[in-house]
């Protein structure tokens, strides 16, 4: 199978807000939950432009044991 090579469209100002305070609200979770997050997973948690894997994140971060469980498999979520 090829890879869609189709440029992506530019990302509105509404999704782009809707991926920050996913982000942010990610991160609040887990720090509320005395979850220590590496920097390779808040890297990854910060670079993260899918919305649709944010959304999964972050239903996983309320019940997580820790930050790398949260963002497990994302590649095969995107």
């Amino acid at each position: 199978m090829t890879p869609d090579r189709t440029p992506r469209k530019p990302y509105s100002p509404v999704e782009i807000q809707a991926q920050e305070q996913a982000r942010k609200g990610l991160l609040l979770i887990l720090d509320s939950r005395g979850i220590d997050v590496p920097e390779d997973v808040r890297r990854r948690i910060l670079g993260c432009q899918d919305l649709k894997v944010l959304r999964t994140w972050l239903t996983r971060a309320a019940t997580a044991p820790t930050a790398a469980a949260v963002t497990a498999d994302a590649g095969n979520e995107a």
